[in-house]
Protein backbone atom coordinates (compact mmCIF):
# COMPACT_ATOMS: atom_id res chain seq x y z
CA UNK A 1 0.00 0.00 0.00
CA UNK A 2 2.46 2.61 -1.34
CA UNK A 3 -0.43 5.63 0.11
CA UNK A 4 0.26 4.26 3.76
CA UNK A 5 4.00 3.41 3.42
CA UNK A 6 4.79 7.24 2.19
CA UNK A 7 2.50 8.40 5.51
CA UNK A 8 2.89 5.83 8.27
CA UNK A 9 6.47 3.67 6.67
CA UNK A 10 6.23 1.89 10.26
CA UNK A 11 2.58 1.39 10.58
CA UNK A 12 1.73 -2.14 11.80
CA UNK A 13 -1.92 -3.85 10.82
CA UNK A 14 -2.81 -3.14 14.67
CA UNK A 15 -1.58 0.56 14.42
CA UNK A 16 -3.59 1.01 11.22
CA UNK A 17 -6.43 -1.05 12.53
CA UNK A 18 -6.89 1.43 15.53
CA UNK A 19 -6.06 4.88 13.35
CA UNK A 20 -8.83 3.58 10.42
CA UNK A 21 -10.99 0.69 12.28
CA UNK A 22 -10.53 -1.57 9.42
CA UNK A 23 -7.35 -3.84 8.52
CA UNK A 24 -5.34 -3.20 5.43
CA UNK A 25 -6.86 -5.63 3.06
CA UNK A 26 -10.25 -4.21 4.25
CA UNK A 27 -9.28 -1.47 3.16
CA UNK A 28 -8.19 -2.28 -0.24
CA UNK A 29 -11.60 -3.83 -0.68
CA UNK A 30 -12.87 -0.44 -0.18
CA UNK A 31 -11.25 1.26 -1.99
CA UNK A 32 -11.97 -0.66 -5.11
CA UNK A 33 -15.65 0.24 -4.79
CA UNK A 34 -14.99 3.61 -4.86
CA UNK A 35 -11.42 3.96 -7.25
CA UNK A 36 -13.48 4.21 -10.40
CA UNK A 37 -15.53 6.93 -9.06
CA UNK A 38 -15.71 9.95 -11.10
CA UNK A 39 -14.15 12.10 -8.66
CA UNK A 40 -10.92 9.59 -8.51
CA UNK A 41 -10.61 8.84 -5.03
CA UNK A 42 -7.12 7.93 -4.03
CA UNK A 43 -6.10 5.60 -0.87
CA UNK A 44 -5.25 8.68 0.17
CA UNK A 45 -8.73 10.40 0.34
CA UNK A 46 -10.32 7.29 2.13
CA UNK A 47 -7.78 7.49 4.49
CA UNK A 48 -8.69 10.77 5.16
CA UNK A 49 -12.38 9.73 5.51
CA UNK A 50 -11.64 6.33 7.87
CA UNK A 51 -9.58 8.74 10.13
CA UNK A 52 -12.32 10.99 10.65
CA UNK A 53 -14.65 8.29 11.38
CA UNK A 54 -12.79 6.18 13.85
CA UNK A 55 -10.64 9.12 15.73
CA UNK A 56 -13.59 12.04 15.28
CA UNK A 57 -10.43 14.42 15.46
CA UNK A 58 -11.79 17.57 13.83
CA UNK A 59 -11.12 18.90 10.59
CA UNK A 60 -8.12 21.56 12.19
CA UNK A 61 -6.15 18.56 13.65
CA UNK A 62 -6.57 16.22 10.79
CA UNK A 63 -5.61 18.75 7.93
CA UNK A 64 -2.01 19.86 9.84
CA UNK A 65 -1.73 15.12 10.35
CA UNK A 66 -2.31 15.08 6.67
CA UNK A 67 -0.40 17.78 5.16
CA UNK A 68 -3.30 19.31 3.10
CA UNK A 69 -5.55 22.60 3.09
CA UNK A 70 -8.33 22.45 5.52
CA UNK A 71 -10.95 23.00 2.49
CA UNK A 72 -9.57 19.88 1.02
CA UNK A 73 -9.90 17.82 3.81
CA UNK A 74 -13.36 19.14 4.99
CA UNK A 75 -14.84 19.23 1.31
CA UNK A 76 -13.20 14.96 0.21
CA UNK A 77 -13.90 13.53 3.43
CA UNK A 78 -17.68 14.51 2.64
CA UNK A 79 -17.12 13.46 -0.53
CA UNK A 80 -16.17 10.33 0.09
CA UNK A 81 -18.63 9.35 2.63
CA UNK A 82 -21.38 10.32 -0.07
CA UNK A 83 -19.45 7.82 -2.29
CA UNK A 84 -19.20 5.12 0.40
CA UNK A 85 -23.09 5.63 1.22
CA UNK A 86 -23.47 5.06 -2.57
CA UNK A 87 -21.87 2.10 -3.69
CA UNK A 88 -21.49 -0.31 -0.03
CA UNK A 89 -23.96 -2.96 -0.35
CA UNK A 90 -27.03 -1.51 0.98
CA UNK A 91 -29.06 -3.54 4.09
CA UNK A 92 -31.45 -6.58 2.67
CA UNK A 93 -34.61 -5.74 1.47
CA UNK A 94 -36.24 -9.03 1.63
CA UNK A 95 -36.93 -11.12 4.63
CA UNK A 96 -37.76 -14.30 3.33
CA UNK A 97 -33.74 -14.34 2.31
CA UNK A 98 -32.60 -14.37 5.87
CA UNK A 99 -31.76 -17.24 8.28
CA UNK A 100 -34.14 -17.57 10.90
CA UNK A 101 -34.32 -19.51 14.09
CA UNK A 102 -37.33 -21.21 16.12
CA UNK A 103 -37.71 -20.86 19.69
CA UNK A 104 -40.75 -20.74 20.36
CA UNK A 105 -43.67 -22.86 18.49
CA UNK A 106 -44.96 -21.26 14.73
CA UNK A 107 -42.47 -18.10 15.19
CA UNK A 108 -39.70 -18.04 12.97
CA UNK A 109 -37.02 -15.16 14.80
CA UNK A 110 -35.44 -13.44 11.65
CA UNK A 111 -33.81 -10.91 13.39
CA UNK A 112 -32.44 -9.12 16.51
CA UNK A 113 -33.68 -5.62 17.56
CA UNK A 114 -32.28 -2.81 19.82
CA UNK A 115 -31.71 0.72 19.92
CA UNK A 116 -28.51 3.10 20.45
CA UNK A 117 -28.26 6.35 20.95
CA UNK A 118 -25.72 8.66 20.21
CA UNK A 119 -25.02 12.30 22.09
CA UNK A 120 -24.86 15.24 20.19
CA UNK A 121 -24.00 19.08 21.35
CA UNK A 122 -27.15 20.64 22.68
CA UNK A 123 -29.11 22.84 19.49
CA UNK A 124 -30.05 26.00 20.10
CA UNK A 125 -34.09 24.70 19.43
CA UNK A 126 -36.19 22.01 20.75
CA UNK A 127 -33.81 20.36 23.15
CA UNK A 128 -36.26 18.57 25.25
CA UNK A 129 -37.11 16.89 21.96
CA UNK A 130 -34.19 15.26 22.05
CA UNK A 131 -33.36 14.84 25.12
CA UNK A 132 -32.75 11.49 26.74
CA UNK A 133 -33.85 10.51 29.88
CA UNK A 134 -31.97 7.36 30.15
CA UNK A 135 -28.86 8.68 28.85
CA UNK A 136 -29.33 12.37 30.64
CA UNK A 137 -28.31 14.21 27.65
CA UNK A 138 -28.99 15.01 24.04
CA UNK A 139 -29.25 12.00 21.81
CA UNK A 140 -30.15 10.86 18.09
CA UNK A 141 -31.17 7.02 18.53
CA UNK A 142 -31.11 4.56 15.95
CA UNK A 143 -33.41 1.18 15.49
CA UNK A 144 -30.60 -1.94 14.47
CA UNK A 145 -31.71 -4.97 13.66
CA UNK A 146 -28.96 -8.19 12.68
CA UNK A 147 -29.50 -11.52 11.72
CA UNK A 148 -30.03 -14.10 14.56
CA UNK A 149 -26.20 -15.18 14.18
CA UNK A 150 -24.96 -11.82 14.74
CA UNK A 151 -22.81 -12.17 11.46
CA UNK A 152 -24.80 -8.87 9.28
CA UNK A 153 -26.48 -5.77 10.36
CA UNK A 154 -30.28 -5.93 8.18
CA UNK A 155 -31.72 -3.09 9.04
CA UNK A 156 -30.99 0.26 10.31
CA UNK A 157 -33.21 3.24 10.44
CA UNK A 158 -32.45 6.72 12.35
CA UNK A 159 -31.89 9.03 13.66
CA UNK A 160 -34.94 9.53 15.96
CA UNK A 161 -34.87 11.75 18.93
CA UNK A 162 -33.83 11.15 22.15
CA UNK A 163 -36.99 11.14 23.78
CA UNK A 164 -38.49 8.81 21.59
CA UNK A 165 -39.49 5.36 22.97
CA UNK A 166 -37.43 2.15 20.94
CA UNK A 167 -40.73 0.36 20.47
CA UNK A 168 -42.39 3.54 18.97
CA UNK A 169 -39.08 4.14 16.53
CA UNK A 170 -39.63 0.54 15.82
CA UNK A 171 -43.16 1.09 14.36
CA UNK A 172 -42.36 4.09 12.99
CA UNK A 173 -39.88 2.38 10.69
CA UNK A 174 -42.51 0.57 9.05
CA UNK A 175 -40.18 -2.43 9.63
CA UNK A 176 -43.12 -4.88 11.17
CA UNK A 177 -45.39 -4.23 8.55
CA UNK A 178 -42.95 -5.87 6.14
CA UNK A 179 -42.67 -9.02 8.26
CA UNK A 180 -44.35 -12.01 6.11
CA UNK A 181 -46.36 -14.70 8.31
CA UNK A 182 -44.74 -16.15 11.46
CA UNK A 183 -41.85 -13.96 11.68
CA UNK A 184 -40.96 -12.04 14.42
CA UNK A 185 -38.06 -10.12 16.02
CA UNK A 186 -36.56 -10.81 19.09
CA UNK A 187 -35.95 -7.91 21.31
CA UNK A 188 -34.99 -6.88 25.10
CA UNK A 189 -38.00 -6.28 28.13
CA UNK A 190 -39.19 -3.62 26.62
CA UNK A 191 -39.80 -4.75 22.72
CA UNK A 192 -43.66 -5.84 23.87
CA UNK A 193 -47.43 -4.87 23.19
CA UNK A 194 -47.34 -6.68 19.27
CA UNK A 195 -47.21 -10.58 18.07
CA UNK A 196 -44.44 -9.43 16.39
CA UNK A 197 -42.22 -9.10 18.67
CA UNK A 198 -40.91 -11.46 21.05
CA UNK A 199 -39.38 -10.07 24.25
CA UNK A 200 -38.23 -12.91 27.03
CA UNK A 201 -41.46 -12.21 28.60
CA UNK A 202 -43.04 -15.01 26.16
CA UNK A 203 -40.39 -17.00 26.35
CA UNK A 204 -40.55 -20.85 28.25
CA UNK A 205 -38.55 -20.62 31.05
CA UNK A 206 -36.04 -23.96 30.24
CA UNK A 207 -35.31 -21.46 26.61
CA UNK A 208 -34.77 -18.58 28.62
CA UNK A 209 -30.79 -18.90 28.83
CA UNK A 210 -30.80 -19.53 25.06
CA UNK A 211 -32.96 -16.61 24.50
CA UNK A 212 -30.93 -14.39 26.19
CA UNK A 213 -27.29 -15.90 25.12
CA UNK A 214 -28.94 -15.20 21.17
CA UNK A 215 -30.27 -11.82 22.04
CA UNK A 216 -26.82 -10.24 23.14
CA UNK A 217 -25.44 -10.43 19.84
CA UNK A 218 -27.41 -7.31 18.83
CA UNK A 219 -25.38 -5.68 22.05
CA UNK A 220 -22.16 -7.16 20.80
CA UNK A 221 -22.46 -5.95 16.90
CA UNK A 222 -23.57 -2.30 18.22
CA UNK A 223 -20.54 -2.26 20.31
CA UNK A 224 -18.41 -2.82 17.22
CA UNK A 225 -20.39 -0.09 15.38
CA UNK A 226 -19.10 1.97 18.71
CA UNK A 227 -15.43 1.45 18.24
CA UNK A 228 -16.01 4.71 15.86
CA UNK A 229 -15.42 7.55 17.53
CA UNK A 230 -17.56 9.58 15.58
CA UNK A 231 -20.57 7.50 16.89
CA UNK A 232 -19.16 6.80 20.65
CA UNK A 233 -18.33 10.38 21.30
CA UNK A 234 -20.37 13.77 21.09
CA UNK A 235 -21.29 14.66 17.68
CA UNK A 236 -20.17 18.67 16.52
CA UNK A 237 -21.38 19.17 13.08
CA UNK A 238 -24.77 19.18 11.59
CA UNK A 239 -27.65 16.75 12.78
CA UNK A 240 -28.78 16.28 9.07
CA UNK A 241 -25.25 14.71 8.28
CA UNK A 242 -25.75 12.38 11.32
CA UNK A 243 -27.90 9.95 9.48
CA UNK A 244 -25.15 9.13 6.70
CA UNK A 245 -22.20 9.08 8.89
CA UNK A 246 -24.31 5.86 10.75
CA UNK A 247 -25.27 4.27 7.66
CA UNK A 248 -21.45 4.33 6.54
CA UNK A 249 -20.50 2.49 9.05
CA UNK A 250 -22.84 0.12 9.39
CA UNK A 251 -22.66 -0.83 6.15
CA UNK A 252 -18.86 -0.79 6.47
CA UNK A 253 -19.53 -3.58 9.19
CA UNK A 254 -21.40 -5.77 6.94
CA UNK A 255 -18.68 -5.42 4.33
CA UNK A 256 -15.80 -6.24 6.53
CA UNK A 257 -17.60 -9.13 7.65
Amino acid sequence: MNALQSIFPHATQRSFRSLFGVTPTQFQRIHSLINSHPYFFSERHLMWCLCFLKTYNTIDVLHIMFNTTWENMRNTIWAVLKALNERLPNFISDWESVPYYTLTPNKRVVGIVDATECYICRPSKNQEEVYSGNEKCHTLKYNVIISVDGKTILRMDGPYAGSEHDVTMLHESGVLNSLRSRQVLMGDKKYIGDSRLLSEYFVAFQSLGQFRRIRVRVEHVIGSLKHFAVLSGTWRNDFDQHEMVALVIGKLYNFTQ
